[in-house]
């Protein structure tokens, strides 16, 4: 036993001996490179980082700053030149039918506000001082509101009326009134003194407001003692006298 322990220690010793010649000048074989390992898993993405300052500018001077805030709003510039006109384009459909329109008011001119009349006298007898005068042809009616036979034009639409006569004259003096209910005790009188003799025409009229049943009229009349009514006795047209509806009343 004490034998074989001396032998393996006199084996390691010379052993350990050969590789210390050896480490210098000895050459062994070199190994094979190992196998590639397997790729390993991506990582995790990163937090966002922060944003950056703003890139610098050149300015009118070619110096480098930091882009400044916005300005206030200028003012609007003046209007372009007009623009060529384009072609119409396509008729559209027809558009539906709209409401009728608010109710007109009354203008005289419909059936039921109608109102004028045009009446002469050509006789010869002359009528009396102080009373209607009365006429035989009628021109127009159209609404048959003027009695020949007592002169009277009788209101039956209340409204505002227009009036006028004319009378010719050919010796002494004329004066003729136009007189109305309306008026009560006035009247408007015209005058003509014809002192030699000749062809004229007495005209008068005015603008009355009337209510339904008023009578207006025209009646000769004496301006002084010495004047006398005197209208042409003759065939032909003596007296004119005319009246229509302006407007009538409001309803």
């Amino acid at each position: 036993m004490h034998c074989l322990a001396h032998e393996f220690l006199v084996l390691w010793l010379v052993m350990l001996l050969s590789l210390a010649i050896c480490q210098d000048t000895c050459r062994v074989q070199d190994g094979k490179p190992g196998e590639p390992g397997i790729p390993g898993r991506d990582g995790h993405s990163g937090q966002k980082g922060q944003k950056g300052e703003a890139a610098p500018w050149l300015d009118v001077d070619m110096k480098i700053g930091v882009k400044g805030d916005g300005g206030d709003r200028g003012f609007p510039g003046s209007m372009g030149p007009k623009g060529y006109r384009g072609e119409n384009g396509q008729q559209g459909l027809p558009g539906p039918q709209g409401r009728p329109g608010p109710r007109g008011d009354s203008s005289g001119l419909d059936g039921q506000h109608q109102s004028a009349f045009s009446v002469e006298r050509t006789v010869k007898d002359k009528p009396n001082n102080g009373a209607p005068v009365t006429f035989n042809t009628v021109l127009a009616d159209i609404s048959g509101d003027f009695n020949l036979k007592t002169g009277y034009f009788t209101c039956k639409i209340a409204g505002v009326y227009y009036f006028v006569f004319h009378s010719m004259s050919s010796m002494g003096n004329l004066c003729l009134a136009l007189k109305s209910d309306a008026l009560g005790q006035e009247s408007l009188g015209f005058c003509d003194v014809n002192k030699r003799g000749i062809s004229q025409v007495l005209s008068g009229g005015g603008v009355l407001k009337l209510t339904q049943g008023q009578k207006v009229w025209v009646e000769p009349f004496k301006e002084g003692s010495k004047l006398a009514n005197h209208m042409t006795e003759t065939q032909s047209r003596s007296i004119v006298f005319n009246g229509f509806l302006i407007f009538p009343a409001a309803e």
